[in-house]
């Protein structure tokens, strides 16, 4: 069985209540869980970026149904890699709001959250996932 990690971003189409965003998390953990797939989502402002890892076939699969998703705009894949061992293995889907933070604040900023998304911005896609990698140890279960 191949693994991938797989980062992607998106928007989301109309603005989500913290209800919204609990019920989306609850969908994708039994989900993961049934697929064996981990990850991590982080939201901040109507944005989310996520990295999914797993299966290469139930990822493939889990991210054509999340760019379908009426609930996202604009979903970008941004990183898609063969892994050896899983980043965010604790979990089903790690989760944290960032609203209210300020994104400079943290150690290893980024502007992810804070800029459009440009070509330049997006590169290779490692960024994007040492970010997600900074809330292993303070995501909600």
């Amino acid at each position: 069985m191949s693994l991938v990690s797989l980062v992607y971003v998106s928007f989301e189409s109309r603005t989500m209540s913290q209800q919204d965003i609990l019920d989306i998390l609850e969908v994708a953990r039994k989900r993961n869980t049934e697929e064996n797939i981990t990850g991590m989502l982080l939201y901040r402002g109507g944005y989310f970026i996520q990295a999914l890892e797993g299966n290469a076939d139930a990822v493939n699969k889990l991210y054509d149904d999340i760019a379908k998703d009426a609930r996202h705009r604009n979903v970008i894949m941004i990183y898609k890699n063969p892994i050896t061992e899983r980043s965010f293995s604790n979990w089903s889907m790690g989760f944290k709001n960032l609203d209210g933070v300020d994104p400079s604040t943290l150690e290893g900023y980024t502007d992810f959250l804070t800029q459009p998304i440009t070509p330049e911005m997006l590169g290779d896609g490692s960024r994007a996932k040492a970010f997600l990698e900074l809330f292993k140890e303070e995501a909600n279960y």
